[in-house]
């Protein structure tokens, strides 16, 4: 089954802003000099998190991983410089198509900002829109993303093929532009359904580019709220601590503050969460992390009913 939308939109970079990550910068710039680290006891720090929503949540599992880290150091094109806009705007990066990092079910990985950015590779979050570029006749009804604040990388793999990432930092759109996507001049994209895999998941995202594209910004309702949001963040928040040497009651203490106050029974209830905590969070390291991006219907494979 094939069904097509049509939008002509005006495919120009906008400038970046800032795409919230937890993790150290320095570290994924290759820089010794500078240590950002982050404040996990502070419970504030992670309230935006409650917005994200599931490829943030997959990045800021991956960003946490040594071995992700270490490979995008090496990437040559980690360290390229976009070229630029004719208006000025934000560049293009070229990423070449065997990059290394579609291991971890990556485009491309980029500083924004001093903010690693992620672009997924479509078999792996099918929430990215892949849409078919061709040269529009009139520059009616076009969309002029020079005009959108929330277009944070454009990355291209081949002269065919364009990926551009768009965030209000907590919700995330991706697109492909296959054909010939020319960034400075209005063009026609067509998208081709097929399947009912597509036909579930598809629509969505082609929403949400329109509300992008009519209101100028990523309509929240749009994105559904993640019910496991909250156990995430707790286990990164663990993690977070753990990794800065708090002790396992430390760690308690921090993220169950109220229960640890009424209830004494430290060693046979809260260590026990702490340690599910962990146990979840290196299982999302071991590749779990994946299954976030594929929405609900992949709950029972991600292991999330290890605790609350």
């Amino acid at each position: 089954m094939v069904f097509e939308w049509c939008l002509a939109e005006k495919l120009c970079l906008a400038r970046v802003i800032r795409f919230g990550i937890a993790v150290s910068l320095s570290v994924l710039h290759g820089a010794a000099s500078t240590f950002q680290s982050i404040d996990w006891c502070s419970a504030e720090y992670y309230q935006s998190f409650r917005e994200y929503d599931r490829p943030k949540f997959a990045g800021e599992f991956l960003c946490r991983i040594p071995d992700f880290i270490n490979d995008v150091r090496q990437m040559p094109c980690f360290s390229q410089t976009a070229n630029p806009c004719a208006d000025g705007g934000t560049g293009i990066t070229t990423c070449c198509r065997t990059c290394p990092l579609a291991r971890w079910g990556l485009r491309c990985c980029r500083m924004v900002e001093r903010q690693p950015v992620f672009l997924w590779l479509p078999q792996y979050n099918p929430q990215v829109l892949t849409v078919e570029a061709e040269a529009a006749g009139s520059a009616e009804d076009t969309f002029d993303f020079r005009q959108c604040s929330f277009l944070k990388a454009a990355v291209s793999v081949s002269e065919q093929e364009l990926h551009l990432l768009f965030s209000d930092g907590a919700r995330t759109l991706q697109v492909i532009a296959r054909g010939n996507p020319v960034l400075e001049n209005p063009v026609l994209l067509r998208c081709t359904l097929r399947g009912m895999e597509e036909f579930e998941t598809k629509p969505q995202t082609l929403r949400r580019l329109c509300c992008l594209y009519r209101q100028g910004r990523l309509v929240k309702s749009l994105y559904p709220k993640e019910e496991r949001a909250h156990y995430w963040i707790k286990a990164l928040r663990a993690w977070d601590g753990f990794q800065a040497g708090a002790s396992y009651r430390e760690i308690a203490e921090a993220i169950y503050p109220d229960e640890i106050k009424n209830n004494g029974d430290w060693e046979e209830v809260y260590r026990t969460r702490v340690q599910r905590l962990f146990r979840f969070t290196k299982q999302m390291f071991d590749g779990r992390y994946r299954t976030l991006l594929r929405g609900p219907e992949e709950k029972k494979k991600s292991l999330e009913r290890g605790g609350t």
